[in-house]
């Protein structure tokens, strides 16, 4: 039925194309469920469709309920036609905003690679979807990109740096690189070691540690993580220790492990793990 569609929408003149508004507005809606758990069968819908139809195929997928399964999808239609990319992430950002979703390596770099894209509309959707995947690899060319000559790309760069910072710094390049530099500088100088040694820390030596490496948000996944080690640990006081630097960090990663938190454990963890969502 599926191909039976495409093949009548593709061929069919703009009249002829009226009738099947509401077959179309159905499909759009239920795409991944019709192909499965396989986006494959999606991506191949996309590339054997006009623009026009492939465009409302996106529509659905971004809607779909799968949001992880959505994400993926979108990314391999990357490069179908020109000009098509921005419609892309703009699909992608949507999905990655209503629910926390994940790429693999190949995935982040086909988005970041659009930040490049002579297309100034593609640019800026690229900008913003790093922001809402939360891809700290993405701060450097979007500290670049303040300098972009549209203002729409540069405004949409400087608000995903923002996001994936939780940074409030003034959309100056300048400032941003000064930040970025002493980030870097911080970490290869003895950072990445003392996150490493969380892990191994005596609750009486964790106090300073946590209150450095929480306002490190360059880095705030691997912190992240170590932070998340110690909510494991059989020590009221080291778990609420955790939860209160993990508001301070802000690393979306964690926002699932702190609803966890907030539904569970003693009433006073449970309450900071809510404050901690407020935070975030």
């Amino acid at each position: 039925r599926v191909t039976d569609l495409l093949g009548h929408v593709d061929h069919a003149g703009a009249r002829d194309l009226r009738p099947l508004a509401a077959r179309l507005e159905i499909f759009t809606q239920v795409t991944l469920d019709i192909c499965g758990s396989d986006a494959g069968n999606v991506v191949e819908l996309v590339n054997s469709a006009r623009p026009s139809l492939a465009t409302s195929v996106l529509e659905g997928v971004a809607e779909a309920r799968d949001a992880q399964l959505a994400a993926e999808t979108l990314v391999r239609t990357l490069g179908r036609y020109q000009d098509f990319d921005g419609l892309v992430l703009n699909r992608l950002e949507r999905v990655a905003r209503r629910a926390l979703v994940h790429l693999d390596a190949r995935g982040y770099d086909a988005v970041r690679r659009r930040l490049r894209d002579p297309s100034p509309f593609t640019r800026r959707e690229a900008a913003f979807a790093c922001g809402s995947l939360a891809d700290a690899e993405a701060v450097e060319p979007l500290i670049i990109l303040l300098s972009d000559p549209s203002q729409s790309v540069s405004t949409a760069a400087h608000a995903s740096l923002r996001r994936l910072t939780s940074m409030t710094i003034a959309a100056d390049p300048h400032r941003w690189n000064l930040w970025y530099d002493r980030q870097q500088a911080w970490w290869e100088d003895g950072g990445r070691a003392l996150v490493e040694s969380i892990e191994v820390t005596r609750r009486s030596d964790l106090v300073g540690i946590v209150s450095e490496v929480s306002t490190k948000r360059l880095y705030r996944d691997q912190i992240a993580e170590a932070l998340e080690g110690l909510l494991e640990r059989n020590d009221a006081p080291t778990v609420e220790l955790a939860i209160d630097a993990l508001a301070n960090l802000r690393a979306p990663r964690s926002v699932p492990v702190l609803a966890r938190m907030a539904r569970s454990g003693a009433a006073l963890q449970q309450s900071r793990a809510r404050a901690a969502l407020k935070a975030h």
